[in-house]
């Protein structure tokens, strides 16, 4: 039904909370697991991904995590922007309602 708002209905009907972060600057040598440890400092995460080349299978230098609450993800960008993983400087966004299914859908 409809209305208009900041929100973009996702597949369960209900709109997208602002939990899910977009991590660039990462070093080849993190994985899914390092990164999961490191937003879990600022809350509960229910997923965390760092984004490989299928061809090559090399790390394509971001990933994506979802934190449970939008409180955790604020925190997770106050917290961690610039924070030096591996001797790299990491960069913190909110994804806005556009990532739907685990697919980042540039506006």
């Amino acid at each position: 039904m409809g209305g208009g708002g900041g929100g973009r209905d996702d597949a369960d009907g209900g709109v997208n909370p602002g939990n899910n972060l977009h991590v660039s600057g990462l070093s080849s040598r993190v994985d899914s697991r390092e990164l999961e440890t490191l937003f879990s400092k600022c809350g509960k995460v229910q997923k965390a991904s760092v984004m490989y080349d299928p061809h090559t299978r090399d790390s394509r230098g971001f990933g994506f995590v979802t934190m449970e609450t939008a409180a955790g993800a604020d925190e997770a960008i106050a917290t961690l922007i610039g924070h030096e993983l591996h001797g790299k400087a990491i960069a913190i966004e909110k994804v806005g309602p556009l990532l739907l299914s685990g697919i980042y859908l540039y506006s």
